[in-house]
């Protein structure tokens, strides 16, 4: 999955990936799960607070902490229970969504929060993340217009994050 930023507003990088939720790609949506931990959105109750930067991978069994293979050495990815980059408000370009029947310009976007594998990226419909409020959270304002066909094969998607 990519994320690509073209207009960053505000950047976190005070908070560590929660190394009990598991895996998330970059461009997933994130909850704060605990004192300066976050996680990937996948339930309604998880209130949206960022969206992840970088992709973040588990820790590999049998090896030592912060163990990092030489392909590894110089990217961006993290491993379980690492600080991550965080992304608060923006202009960006993601191809992180499922948008089955596409999207217009100016629609509003939402964390998909259905518990599948799918969880935490973007979507306009569906069982999504809800705000303090108990109201459905807009995470993101879609800037353009994607055919279901360009959204099947996974064009980029220019998104404003409202987070």
């Amino acid at each position: 999955m990519t994320l690509i930023p073209r207009h960053p507003v505000s950047q976190n990088v005070l908070c560590k990936h929660d190394e009990s939720s598991g895996t998330a790609e970059a461009g997933a949506v994130v909850y704060l799960s605990g004192d300066n931990k976050v996680a990937r959105v996948t339930a309604s109750g998880n209130v949206p607070y960022a969206m992840l930067f970088q992709p973040v991978r588990a820790n590999l069994a049998g090896l030592p902490a912060n163990f990092e293979f030489p392909g590894e050495i110089g990217t961006s990815v993290a491993r379980a229970g690492d600080p991550v980059l965080l992304y608060h408000k923006g202009i960006f370009e993601t191809d992180h969504y499922t948008l089955s029947g596409g999207v217009s310009a100016g629609a509003s976007l939402y964390a998909l929060a259905d518990g599948s594998v799918d969880a935490g990226k973007l979507c306009a419909s569906g069982t999504v993340a809800l705000d303090a409020a108990g109201n459905d959270a807009i995470v993101a304002v879609a800037q353009e217009s994607l055919s279901a066909a360009e959204a099947a094969v996974g064009k980029a998607l220019k998104i404003k994050l409202e987070l």
